[in-house]
């Protein structure tokens, strides 16, 4: 559901862009994010520094997000109409 999300939220103008940066940007989270939270872990002993990490890079995700712009009314654009 994320490319229709992403077209309701931010408009069809340029979503192969913007779905390009947000594949590549998932990837890269789940590439280095585990060998991180493994090397926070492995150096403190517990769990709770990597859990803490965690929630701090999803309330700053979200307030990053929050400021995104959205399309007018936060809908798709209609298709245009075909006259013949």
């Amino acid at each position: 559901l994320s490319p229709v999300v992403l077209a309701d939220r931010l408009g069809v103008e340029g979503l192969g862009s913007i779905l390009g940066l947000f594949y590549t940007a998932s990837g890269v989270g789940g590439l280095l994010g585990p060998p991180i939270a493994g090397i926070v872990i492995d150096a403190t002993g517990t769990y709770r520094w990597a859990i803490v990490a965690c929630v701090v890079f999803g309330i700053a995700s979200r307030g990053l997000l929050v400021g995104l712009p959205t399309t007018p009314a936060g809908r798709l654009e209609p298709e245009p109409s075909r006259t013949a």
